[in-house]
């Protein structure tokens, strides 16, 4: 069993940083650095996939603590009562959501899309994972009792840290990604490998729960379906391509992306 530690603070010189920032900004780094490592490797411009990325990541922090505040309503005046903290969850959906409409800005076929949208996906787990090692070090989210090699001695007892349980998770995906990309795949599959398996693992880290699945099952399961269409997509033998907008020009594209 793994043994309990808090690690909320720690002393740099006469700095005392907060753990869960400082990991949090490692782990931004961390995702830009693979995405345009990948991006470049893959042939598109860097540049502008960076400035993608920035917009996802205003747009999913913005969305990360929207999802965590809770309001009453009177009449059509919102009372803010508490706010949980971030939510991972929104934070991806609005994240993942700013990318549409940038695509039908620069006009971008259904396939030059989702070798982009690839980029990231490819990208994800690695990034994913050290950010989840911020509420690792925290342990905020305590899961089922359990006697298992992998629950950690909380003081009240021993139970699954389910930030620890999706770590893992992520990893393996990381570590099972790389050793996939030993070949070029078709457009979308990567996109689709990320939206079937890190869906898996929220399931599962939701059984892991003390209370039962809620509706969010059925999300990760609706976007679980969109992943596996996009495999299928990739594993096709081809389709003709369909652009977002009727009007030509201005995809995004390897090499220039103009």
């Amino acid at each position: 069993m793994i043994p309990y530690f808090e690690l909320t603070y720690f002393s740099a010189g006469p700095l005392r940083l907060r753990t869960f920032a400082v990991i949090t900004v490692v782990a931004i780094l961390i995702a830009r650095w693979a995405l345009v490592r990948r991006a470049r490797s893959q042939g598109f411009d860097p540049e502008k996939i960076h400035r993608l990325f920035v917009c996802m990541l205003s747009a999913g922090f913005t969305g990360s603590i929207a999802g965590g505040l809770h309001f009453s309503w009177t009449g059509f005046v919102p009372t803010l009562v508490r706010f949980d903290g971030i939510s991972s969850t929104a934070g991806l959906a609005c994240g993942a959501l700013t990318a549409l409409p940038w695509f039908l800005f620069e006009r971008s076929t259904l396939t030059q899309a989702l070798r982009v949208t690839d980029l990231f996906g490819y990208a994800a787990p690695l990034s994913c994972a050290a950010g989840r090692l911020a509420c690792v070090v925290r342990h905020e989210h305590r899961g089922a009792w359990t006697n298992s090699w992998i629950g950690v001695r909380f003081p009240e007892g021993t139970r699954f840290d389910l930030a620890f349980v999706e770590f893992c998770g992520l990893a393996a995906m990381a570590i099972a990604f790389y050793f996939i990309d030993r070949r070029s795949r078709r457009p979308g599959f990567w996109t689709g490998l990320f939206l079937t398996a890190y869906p898996a693992v929220r399931v599962g880290v939701g059984l892991l729960k003390t209370e039962p699945p809620g509706p969010m099952v059925w999300f990760w399961l609706g976007i679980a379906a969109v992943g596996a269409a996009a495999l299928l997509r990739s594993a096709g033998d081809g389709s003709p391509e369909r652009s977002f907008l009727p009007a030509e020009g201005g995809a995004i594209q390897p090499g220039g992306m103009s």
